[in-house]
């Protein structure tokens, strides 16, 4: 299996991000097996959200080989993440 990451930025102001965060963290332990999970408080780590130019929160990055192969911006589906999740690894094996 290549290098998998599943990286969740977040702001402690942000509503969203608290609803979404629980719901990303079931999903990633679904895929313990083939993936890493990060959580990044934008608010404390200011240089990873220039590094990854995060400029509105939640954003959830999935990350194949140290590259970014999806983006999900503020409001996405936990659904169309795991589907996305598993077509990768349909196809990578």
């Amino acid at each position: 299996m290549k290098n998998l990451e599943l990286i969740l930025f977040s702001s402690q102001k942000c509503s969203v991000c608290q609803a979404i965060k629980p719901k990303i963290e079931r999903l990633a332990e679904t895929f313990k097996n083939v993936l890493r999970y990060k959580f990044i408080q934008v608010d404390e780590n200011p240089e990873l959200r220039a590094h990854y130019q995060v400029f509105t929160c939640p954003t959830l990055l999935v990350m194949i080989e140290n590259k970014e192969y999806y983006r999900f911006i503020r409001s996405f589906s936990i659904t169309e993440v795991e589907n996305k999740l598993n077509r990768f690894i349909q196809l990578v094996g």
